[in-house]
């Protein structure tokens, strides 16, 4: 979903290419370079097809913080362990979806 217009952005689908989500711990890692994004997948073909969501924690103990390079303007984010933000993330999507919070429904898109 583009931030700025709260549209749905369309993105075709390429033959042979994968289409890859960035993440909050990406966009934790480049400082907000690369900006995680709200997302849904429709499939106007009719064709059966695959969507296949991947999630990947590390280890718990790692200190997770703004990798060099990235710094430019300050970092935006404090350090965090691993174990602490995949609470947080947890956390934040439980309590929107108990407070009926945003998803792929919703209506005119």
């Amino acid at each position: 979903m583009d931030d700025v217009t709260g549209r749905w952005a369309e993105v075709p689908p390429v033959r042979g290419a994968y289409v890859v989500n960035i993440g909050n711990l990406m966009m934790r890692w480049t400082n907000h370079t690369f900006n995680s994004a709200l997302y849904r997948v429709l499939n106007y073909s009719g064709k059966d097809r695959y969507s296949i969501p991947f999630f990947f924690d590390g280890d718990s103990s790692v200190l997770i913080d703004c990798i060099p390079g990235c710094e430019e303007g300050g970092k935006r984010e404090p350090p965090i362990f691993a174990r602490d933000f995949l609470q947080m993330q947890v956390s934040k999507s439980y309590s929107k979806r108990e407070a009926g919070g945003r998803n792929g429904n919703r209506p005119g898109t």
